[in-house]
């Protein structure tokens, strides 16, 4: 999607040699280097930082991609999850979200009918965007959700109105649930432990049935 006027041969030669400057820079593909025949020049690696995070991401996720497609079609590896995680670790404390975790926690829990959300400018870096939903679909898909729930959650204070990941939200706290009553852990904190976990999924999916109907 990126070199379109390239033939296919001169297309793979120029992403591997996009790819080759990424394993020397940042030491990514960690795992597939060599299945990828990248060579190890024994270069000293760079910190990731945001101006090379936003480089990475749109290399291996375009975002005119991410934005026109579901997610579910953007393929996640073990090697992209990793990378996923080091980007997001590269995301300024100044990115401001529409809606704050607190707020977000306040209307799963109940104690709230609406979402606060902020007024005034909030981030709108095509990067963190994306990012925590990307990864949060490839935790629910690998049925860690307790990773799934926490990614849904990011998304959310940078999206609050995505339908999806209200949906997502809800699919990996009743996950949560299942997970727990298959283990058959019967502590004396696992009625509480349901009613949180089942009162979250029912208010993601209210929420998530009431963006349908817009």
């Amino acid at each position: 999607a990126f070199l379109p006027a390239l033939n296919q041969t001169a297309t793979e030669d120029c992403v591997r040699d996009v790819e080759q400057c990424f394993y020397c820079l940042y030491g990514h593909p960690s795992k597939k280097a060599k299945a990828k025949k990248l060579q190890d020049h024994g270069s000293s690696q760079v910190e990731l930082n945001g101006r090379g995070a936003s480089k990475l991401f749109q290399f291996y996720f375009p975002l005119s991609v991410v934005a026109s497609t579901s997610v579910e079609k953007c393929h996640v590896t073990v090697d992209l999850e990793t990378l996923l995680r080091r980007i997001c670790e590269t995301i300024p404390e100044l990115e401001v979200p529409k809606l704050t975790m607190e707020a977000l926690e306040e209307y799963l829990d109940g104690n709230v009918n609406d979402l606060a959300e902020k007024r005034g400018e909030c981030s709108e870096d095509p990067v963190v965007l994306e990012i925590y939903h990307l990864l949060a679909s490839y935790y629910l898909k690998n049925r860690d959700y307790i990773k799934a729930a926490k990614m849904y959650m990011n998304d959310l204070c940078y999206n609050p109105r995505r339908f999806d990941s209200w949906t997502g939200l809800a699919l990996a706290k009743a996950g949560r649930i299942e997970d727990k009553l298959n283990a058959l852990d019967v502590r004396t904190e696992l009625p509480k432990f349901i009613e949180r976990h089942s009162g979250y999924s029912l208010r993601a999916f209210e929420m998530a049935r009431k963006l349908k109907g817009d």
